[in-house]
């Protein structure tokens, strides 16, 4: 190992790879909370070949690990997102095939392995689309209700500039997972995140909006307006919208993205484009900070009793792992999962080392 140095970040060249230094640890102790928990965190997981072509399952609170590993149908090599497990322990993914010509399978298996089923399939493009980066034919979240066994996901994506950021806005499809047939087809939708309410008939995603129709922050709240991506210049903001897939209703609740639904149906969490984070009440539509220790990444589930599942800088003595695999950004720092009760502040690590640029999701299976 040696160490190079800029003018801007000390860098360390590891294994050909340069990355950058370990990211600053949080403090301990840890509490005890994972017994409070019961559900099953889901993500991608590797072959020895480097494919993301598992799915790794880890139960809580026994901490019991298993790999399911889909079948491989066509030249499909990837598990490209995934979400669940819902309340009939079936889990939601989407497999592909990196080639120009590639597709989308939307499948889902049951968390023992059993069961896999394809639900449809979606073209790597969008027609008429530049390339699949830029105009994938499908996005990168794939939704599935913890209960009434409804999926969710935005295809036929076209890329959108926006200030200092650049995003891709398609169509917002829901499905019946039983019937393998489509609910109903809502639009436009950013590519930001989607997440079910606990009744499995409301959906949250993420639509532009001019700014004089989104419910905002109070005055003096900074969410969404410091940073070098504020939103205050923007015409259209990120607002969270609120589709009742049954009536096909929709209402907006708050300036966000991301969002992640409570688990009694309260409350919506929500980024801005700094990782500021902000808990939407529905009801009054105030926002109220959340700020669990050394969050750094997605808030992967809001649960009962204030506990939040998030991605997290390492806890102080916790040894530092990279990612060997990937031909882009290779050795890139790993983070571990971990639960917080917002009351007290006290967390507990759940996995020590997930590779930030995977798909991670919670759920309460039986």
């Amino acid at each position: 190992m040696r160490v190079l140095t800029s003018f801007l970040v000390p860098v360390v060249a590891i294994s050909g790879c340069i990355v950058p230094p370990p990211l600053p640890t949080v403090a301990g102790p840890e509490a005890d909370l994972i017994g409070r928990l019961r559900g099953c965190i889901v993500t991608q997981g590797r072959l020895e070949s480097g494919s993301l072509s598992t799915i790794r399952v880890v139960s809580i609170p026994s901490l019991a690990k298993r790999v399911i590993t889909p079948s491989m149908p066509y030249r499909i090599t990837c598990v490209k997102s995934l979400s669940g497990p819902d309340s009939a322990g079936r889990i939601a993914f989407v497999q592909d095939e990196p080639a120009a010509d590639r597709f989308n399978l939307v499948k889902i298996i049951h968390l023992d392995g059993t069961g896999e089923r394809e639900i449809t399939r979606i073209p790597a493009g969008t027609p008429a689309g530049i390339h699949p980066w830029r105009d994938p034919g499908m996005g990168r979240y794939i939704c599935l209700s913890p209960v009434a066994g409804r999926l969710a996901f935005i295809r036929d994506l076209r890329g959108r500039q926006m200030p200092r950021v650049f995003c891709q806005v398609g169509t917002l499809e829901t499905w019946d997972v039983e019937a393998a047939s489509k609910l109903r087809v809502v639009g436009p939708a950013v590519d930001w995140g989607l997440s079910w309410f606990p009744d499995g008939r409301r959906i949250a995603y993420i639509a532009l909006h001019p700014r004089h129709r989104v419910p905002l922050p109070a005055p003096g709240d900074t969410f969404g307006a410091s940073g070098s991506r504020k939103l205050e210049c923007w015409d259209e903001v990120p607002a969270v919208v609120v589709l009742d897939v049954e009536t096909g209703e929709t209402t907006i609740a708050g300036l966000g993205l991301f969002p992640v639904v409570s688990s009694d149906g309260m409350k919506i969490l929500v980024r801005d484009l700094e990782g500021t984070t902000r808990a939407i009440d529905i009801s009054t539509g105030r926002y109220s900070k959340i700020e669990p220790p050394g969050i750094c990444g997605p808030v992967i589930a809001y649960l009962h009793d204030d506990l939040l599942v998030y991605q997290s800088r390492p806890t102080e003595g916790q040894p530092v792992r990279r990612s060997w695999a990937g031909s882009f950004r290779s050795g890139i720092q790993m983070l571990p999962i971990k639960v917080c009760d917002l009351s007290t502040g006290g967390f507990q690590t759940i996995m020590e080392a997930v590779d930030p640029r995977h798909a991670v999701s919670f759920g309460t299976a039986p």
